[in-house]
């Protein structure tokens, strides 16, 4: 069974920081468009194109390449993310 992750995203175009639970061998791009497809279907209203997007670490301020899982890039429970 594949290790589920806890991540707190910062999502600025709504306002809010979402938590969401993926597995670690989820590559960020996935990721992205899980969230995307969650502001849609939550946020009315709120048109994001999954083009261009990208996630950063807030901590090292590094934009995290879509094409890497979480486990190698060493994102753990509890990691803070920013849509951008």
């Amino acid at each position: 069974m594949a290790r589920k992750i806890s991540l707190y995203v910062d999502v600025p175009a709504v306002g809010q920081t979402l938590n969401f639970l993926v597995p670690g061998s989820m590559k960020v791009g996935n990721i992205i468009d899980l969230i995307v497809k969650i502001i849609h279907e939550e946020f009315h209203g709120i048109q994001a194109k999954k083009r261009g997007l990208m996630l950063v670490d807030t901590k090292n301020k590094g934009i995290l390449n879509k094409n890497v899982n979480c486990l190698e890039l060493d994102i753990h429970d509890g990691s803070n993310l920013m849509l951008l």
